[in-house]
Parts: C-alpha cells; sequence; structure tokens
C-alpha cells in the first residue's frame, strides 16, 4: 500500500497493513450519519470542520477530510468474514499507549453500577467469565468482588497484554473466539457453569454472527449461570454525531470508525437473540459507558447503554 490519508488528513506510513482492504462502505453508517455533514465518495469521508459548522458555513476549502475503510457487513473484507480476528489482532497489536486510544476503557464508577445489577443474581459460587475482555481491565475490577474470574478475548494480543497486567491472583485469562460455541463448551467441560459478563461484545460483532456467539454464551452459562450483557444501542450513533460536531474525530474515535466502527443493537433486537424457550430475561434497563477517557473540553465520555440480565429457563 502506498502512503495514504489518515483520519485527521494525516499521511499514513508506506506499506502499512490494512485490515479492510476494500474501500467499501456501510450504508447504514453513512445514513446515521448523514444529518451531521458527512459525505463520502470514493472511500473519502469528508466533515466540516466544528468551527466552520458554528459558523453556518461549509465551504469545500475548509472541510476536514478524513479517509476511513468502513465495512460493508457483507464484503468479503468486511467482519463478517473469518478476517474478524484478524481485524481485532491487529488493533490490539497496534495499541502503544497514548492516552484516549482504547476510547472505550471503561470507568470504575460505571463497573460499579453495572455491579449493583447482577450482584446479587451472580452470587460467589460460580466462576464469572468476562466474554470480550480485551486488556482485562473489566476483568480485574470483576476479581475484586468474585472469587474465580476468567477473560477471554478473540485476539491473542489483547490476552497478552492482560496477562502482562497487574493481575490479582483470582483472575486468568485464555483466548476464545465470540462465536465459536465448541470452544465455549470445551471450557465448559474444564470449568462448569459460569456467570458471563458482557460489555459491548454483540454490537461489534455482524449480526449473522451473534447467534453463533449466543450459543458459545449458553453453553458457558450452562445449568444455573447467569448473564448481564452491556451493548450500545441505535441512540449511541447520535451520541457520536454529537460529539464529532462538536470536537471533531479525536484520535482515539478516529482509529476507531477506520478499523472498528461501532454497531449497534436495540434492546427488542438484543432480548430476541435469547430465545424465550431458552432463556429468561430477568430485567433490563437503559445506562451508559462511561469511559475514563475525556473530550477535548475536559466532558467525560458517557454513550448511550442498554443492558439485560438473562438466564436459562430452569427445570425444562
Amino acid at each position: 500500500m502506498s502512503e495514504e490519508t489518515r483520519p485527521g488528513g494525516q499521511p499514513g506510513p508506506a506499506g502499512a497493513e490494512d485490515p479492510f482492504p476494500e474501500a467499501s462502505t456501510r450504508p447504514e453508517f453513512l445514513a446515521r450519519f448523514a444529518g451531521d455533514g458527512l459525505a463520502e465518495q470514493g472511500g473519502r469521508f469528508t466533515w466540516p470542520p466544528p468551527w466552520r459548522r458554528r459558523a453556518g458555513q461549509r465551504s469545500a476549502r475548509h472541510t476536514e477530510v478524513l479517509t476511513m475503510t468502513i465495512p460493508k457487513a457483507n464484503s468479503p473484507a468486511g467482519p463478517a468474514a473469518q478476517n474478524l480476528a484478524a481485524v481485532w489482532e491487529s488493533w490490539w497489536a497496534g495499541i502503544d499507549g497514548t492516552p484516549g486510544e482504547i476510547v472505550w476503557d471503561a470507568d470504575p464508577g460505571d463497573l460499579k453500577a453495572d455491579l449493583d445489577h447482577f450482584a446479587t443474581s451472580f452470587g460467589q459460587a460460580l466462576p464469572v467469565v468476562d466474554f470480550g475482555c480485551g486488556d482485562g481491565r473489566q476483568s480485574r475490577f470483576l476479581a475484586r468482588h468474585f472469587p474465580d474470574v476468567l477473560g477471554v478475548d478473540i485476539s491473542a494480543a489483547a490476552i497478552g497484554r492482560a496477562r502482562a497486567a497487574d493481575n490479582p491472583p483470582n483472575v486468568g485469562y485464555q483466548v476464545l473466539d465470540a462465536r465459536d460455541p465448541a470452544g465455549a463448551a470445551a471450557l465448559h467441560t474444564e470449568r462448569g457453569d459460569a456467570n458471563v459478563y458482557i460489555r459491548g461484545v454483540l454490537q461489534a460483532l455482524p449480526a449473522a454472527h451473534r447467534p453463533q456467539a449466543v450459543q458459545a454464551v449458553a453453553s458457558l452459562l450452562g445449568v444455573t449461570g447467569t448473564l448481564f450483557v452491556k451493548e450500545l444501542p441505535p441512540q449511541a450513533a447520535s451520541y457520536f454525531a454529537t460529539v464529532i460536531q462538536r470536537h471533531g474525530l479525536t484520535p482515539g474515535l478516529a482509529k476507531v470508525m477506520r478499523h472498528i466502527p461501532p454497531g449497534q443493537i436495540s434492546e427488542p433486537e438484543l432480548v430476541g437473540l435469547f430465545p424465550a424457550d431458552r432463556f429468561e430475561v430477568v430485567s433490563t434497563g437503559t445506562s451508559c459507558m462511561h469511559s475514563i477517557n475525556v473530550l477535548p473540553d475536559g466532558e467525560v465520555i458517557m454513550v448511550p447503554a442498554i443492558w439485560a440480565l438473562i438466564r436459562p429457563r430452569r427445570g425444562r
């Protein structure tokens, strides 16, 4: 790949590997942001910068130009394909410690708010699986409240980062693709029924792959486990659009939009993934994803979210 323009108009290094080689676009992504001035032509996206929008001027001369390859759901190069693991591996392997780089790093207060929804239902008897643990930030929090925690993630680089962190003795990590029911079943054979914690994983999967993830979760739960899941609903798109309108694309958000643009899942879609004849939806609610990162004006990042507490139907 020759030198190219990266998000923010900065040139990327010649020969840099692009996990999405096709400059394809996802129509629903464009539709969500079109009202905020996003335009696309040949894979090149433009946003008028915030100071021009406030002045009501949108001249081409002052348009901020970004190049982002947003994968189609059905593109061979997109996340619906088998290279999803390679995309996430590329993402985590490329983390260099820049502040704000992992935009979804959870604030401890947000994790505590989650805990209030599931602590009683989880109890202390079963192990807890942090499903899609990334660098283990949530896993380490969970290990302060439960005696046995295992973080699993599709990316070996993420698991490497998690293992290298300052971990308490009651937390471990291993590679597991969320779409691998057989791998989850093997883990269940080793450890028995488990409670499962999910934060922002299902929305990141192509819709066609979400049932596989639910099968994997079902294998981990067994008969007595309980699931807490927290995801991004469609309202999150409006939040991101507002942030971009006010501040432009921050470096961390630009990297996300290029490599792993956020998906969405509504509450009915989330609940619908868990068939009523096999699962009981104990409770649902609205919340936010509260990040430790802040916007340029000091405002904390708080993305709208939905959550659900779900368990297998017992006595079927």
